[in-house]
């Protein structure tokens, strides 16, 4: 695995970061709101540059490729031992020394300043065809076993582009995002 050698000259530690540092963002905000997200001036998560983080996979690499954060460190749910999920719509694979395959995408997994880095790889032909799934369940017809339509890492992959956070090709993330007609799975949290 990749380990980063430690904080470089006037780079703020992990401690620093999720102790309430002025960049942790507020709990009640929506996506992109995890506690590490850094303001966009920043563009840091979890006092990680964008770039340092980027750079893992050899991004940016010339390319349009939608590249974004998700999971528990861009919602409330996220902690201070969160890892950092990173979605990549790509065809190109993980150039990561530590990769495998997880149902129908590719994961990559690093380690930066002592925090779990996992880049999940989705091919654009893929993530069409759960979206046009979507599209097609007609709610309240029972037509299919849910179960039967998504597998769970499917299921989490819409979920991880509903709340995702862009780190490149924000354009190109948003018009995957809008294939996805997210009403069909209820609210991202409960109503007040």
């Amino acid at each position: 695995m990749h380990r980063d050698a430690g904080n470089g000259a006037g780079e703020r530690s992990h401690a620093e970061d999720v102790g309430g540092s002025p960049d942790r963002a507020s709990l009640d905000a929506g996506p992109g709101a995890g506690i590490a997200v850094g303001r966009e001036a920043e563009r840091s998560v979890a006092g990680l540059a964008y770039d340092r983080i980027l750079a893992l996979e050899g991004y940016p690499d010339g390319s349009d490729t939608p590249v974004y954060l998700s999971g528990s460190i861009v919602t409330p749910l996220a902690n201070p031992w969160s890892d950092i999920d990173v979605f990549v719509l790509s065809d190109r694979g993980p150039i990561g020394p530590l990769a495998l395959a997880e149902d129908a995408n590719l994961v990559s997994v690093h380690i930066l300043e002592n925090r779990g880095v996992d880049y999940e790889f989705w091919r654009p032909a893929d993530v069409r065809a759960i979206a046009e799934r979507l599209v097609r369940l007609e709610l309240g017809v029972a037509t299919h076993t849910i179960r039967k339509l998504f597998t769970y890492a499917e299921e989490c992959f819409i979920h991880r582009a509903r709340v995702g956070v862009p780190m490149l090709n924000a354009d190109g993330f948003h018009a995957v995002r809008a294939l996805f007609d997210f009403d069909k799975l209820g609210p991202t949290r409960p109503k007040r």
